[in-house]
């Protein structure tokens, strides 16, 4: 996606989830991962609250089940050993998952079950839409690729 304005609305019936929003993170290649917020309106506060609060140190307080992505050194030790240990397959040495659960406190919160099953089944589901419409969210042909390449990405990367 070409910008972290960019948002999906989210649908799970089967998680009681409606009219949710995700933002693919990353199109900055800073920090990679899929933060859900509740609602549209949750994105748009938080989204605001990191402009204004550049100066004023704010954030705002929505809950959020954000999914992201790292390097193996990113992840909480833990974590990294059992990945080690059970040999997980990652498409890449940035592309280690771990979920942060934020409550509407700030506060981080213990992930439960369900957060591992809805994550799942979320990032699942986003694999096949962007997929199945990768040019709706493709770069303008004329600009440099996003592989960092310096091509144009109509002659680098682009679909053919």
């Amino acid at each position: 996606m070409q910008s972290e304005s960019q948002v999906l609305r989210l649908d799970a019936p089967g998680f009681g989830v409606e009219n949710a929003c995700l933002s693919v993170v990353g199109g900055l290649d800073e920090h990679y991962g899929v933060p859900n917020f509740e609602s549209v309106d949750d994105f748009s506060d938080t989204a605001m609250a990191e402009v204004e609060g550049v100066a004023g140190g704010q954030s705002a307080s929505v809950p959020v089940l954000s999914i992201n992505f790292g390097g193996r050194k990113e992840l909480p030790r833990r974590l990294a050993r059992q990945a080690k240990r059970h040999a997980w397959p990652v498409a890449g040495p940035r592309a280690y998952p771990w979920i942060l659960a934020v409550a509407v406190d700030g506060l981080s919160r213990p992930i439960t079950e369900r957060d591992y099953a809805y994550t799942s089944a979320l990032l699942e589901a986003l694999a096949v839409f962007l997929r199945e419409h990768a040019a709706a969210f493709a770069p303008d042909p004329a600009a440099p690729c996003p592989c960092g390449s310096g091509v144009r990405y109509r002659k680098c990367c682009m679909p053919r």
